[in-house]
C-alpha cells in the first residue's frame, strides 16, 4: 500500500451482508390467524385501562381549557371595567362632582 492519500486501496473490507428476507423468518413458530387474533385481542384488553385512563386525562385537560380561557377574557374584561370606573369615580371627585353623580362622558 502507498502512503499517497490519494490512491485508494483495491480491497476496503466491509460490515454489511446481504441478508435473504427468508433466513429472517424464526423457524418452529408459524401463529394461525386464529392464534393472532386472540393475541390482538389479549393486548387490547391490557392496554384498554391504560387507553381510557389516558382518554379521560386528556378530556380533563381540554374541559378546564375550555372553561378556563373563556373566563380570563371575561376576567380581564370585568378587572378593566372596574378600574375604568375607578378612575371616573376619582375624576369625578376631584372635580368636585358629589358622589354618585353620572359623568357627562357616560351616555
Amino acid at each position: 500500500m502507498s502512503d499517497d492519500p490519494r490512491q485508494v486501496p483495491r480491497f476496503i473490507p466491509t460490515l454489511t451482508e446481504v441478508v435473504e428476507p427468508a433466513s429472517l423468518r424464526v423457524t418452529g413458530i408459524s401463529a394461525t390467524e386464529a392464534q393472532r387474533q386472540a393475541m390482538v385481542d389479549q393486548l387490547r384488553r391490557l392496554l384498554q385501562p391504560v387507553l381510557e385512563r389516558r382518554l379521560q386525562e386528556e378530556c380533563d385537560q381540554l374541559v378546564r381549557q375550555l372553561v378556563t380561557q373563556p373566563w380570563e377574557g371575561i376576567r380581564r374584561q370585568l378587572r378593566q371595567e372596574l378600574e375604568d370606573a375607578v378612575q371616573q369615580a376619582v375624576a369625578d371627585r376631584l372635580s368636585g362632582a358629589p358622589p354618585g353623580a353620572e359623568s357627562s362622558s357616560e351616555s
